[in-house]
């Protein structure tokens, strides 16, 4: 992919979620009164902004260290329905950043993954239970079902919507 490629794409749409290694990222394109920015939104990192996608590319890393310029040229945007939508760092990234809820089945019952309007996060299930958390990220990481972690199950985990 290319900068204009990019460019063309924010230009219809305000985000661009993609997969850099195993790791999903999303650049994001804001408008102000006065100014376009971008940012790069990382699921484990503080957004990086800058006034054009050019600096971005040309002054942001990502990975280990990969200056987001060269990383473009080898991202993989998957398709809508490619399962890797599904795994764990991509339903990770899409709660997190793009504060999407989560609907999951695991062991025969529903779940979700939801904010409140207070800005907490909480599972809940389909018999009425639910854990609630004070960020995404503290859900993600804390949040158990049957006594395993998230990241523990989400290889049995059926994915309905992210």
């Amino acid at each position: 992919m290319t900068i204009q490629e990019i460019k063309k794409y924010l230009k219809k749409h305000n985000l661009l979620t993609f997969e850099y290694g195993s790791e999903f990222y999303s650049i994001e394109r804001s408008r102000s009164l006065f100014c376009t920015q971008y940012s790069l939104l990382d699921t484990d990192a503080l957004p990086q902004r800058r006034d054009s996608l050019e600096k971005l590319c040309e002054q942001v890393y990502i990975g280990n260290g990969v200056l987001l310029n060269e990383a473009i040229h080898s991202i993989g945007i998957p398709e809508s329905d490619d399962s890797s939508w599904k795994t764990y760092k991509a339903v990770l990234h899409s709660a997190i950043v793009c504060g999407n809820e989560i609907h999951f089945f695991f062991r025969g019952k529903s779940y979700w993954i939801a904010y409140a309007d207070d800005g907490k996060a909480h599972l809940s299930d389909n018999t009425g239970n639910t854990q609630w958390f004070d960020s995404c990220r503290a859900l993600f990481n804390d949040a158990r079902i049957d006594g395993y972690a998230l990241e523990d199950i989400w290889g049995e985990v059926i994915v309905d919507s992210c």
